[in-house]
């Protein structure tokens, strides 16, 4: 609806929990740009190449400690062992099977890294806790996907013109 068009400012609060999400998303990148530390800083942008389809993707982890990237998730509250959740615990292990880990296995791929560090951050207690996240499995496991999709004429086409669109994202 927007695209290369400014978006207008909104005069309302966010009443999604995606929205607030993106709220609490941007009160942490403005806290964490500020940090003034030799152990800590903002991450830098990642390139991971993704052979299977012949094309690239970037992103940047949120911090950096001492050269570990570390992505930064909010969720409505931790799940804690020996500790009765909260949350519906399908819908927490869903988010992190199909959200989190996709995006650390290409992270951590890309920093030529084993692992990385994910900060969990409570949007309701203000709880967190800093994991540390081997994703390799889950990356095994979408490179077999992509190999999938790379036989399948639908997907190639809408990835072909895509990169035609965006040439530059093409190995």
């Amino acid at each position: 609806k927007y695209k290369k068009k400014t978006i207008p400012p909104m005069n309302r609060g966010p009443k999604e929990e995606i929205e607030k999400g993106h709220v609490f998303d941007e009160l942490l990148t403005d806290m964490t740009s500020s940090i003034k530390s030799d152990s800590w800083k903002k991450g830098e942008q990642v390139k991971f190449d993704c052979t299977e389809l012949g094309m690239y993707v970037t992103g940047t982890p949120d911090l950096d400690y001492k050269g570990i990237p570390v992505e930064m998730k909010t969720t409505q509250e931790l799940v804690v062992k020996h500790v009765k959740p909260g949350v519906n615990i399908g819908t927490y292990k869903r988010k992190w099977v199909q959200n989190y880990l996709p995006q650390l296995a290409m992270y951590s791929d890309a920093k030529a890294m084993d692992w990385m560090l994910l900060l969990l951050i409570s949007k309701r207690t203000g709880q967190f806790s800093l994991i540390p996240v081997n994703a390799h499995s889950k990356l095994e496991w979408l490179r077999e996907k992509w190999k999938e999709w790379a036989k399948d004429d639908r997907i190639i086409r809408f990835l072909e013109q895509y990169l035609e669109e965006n040439p530059d994202l093409r190995i």
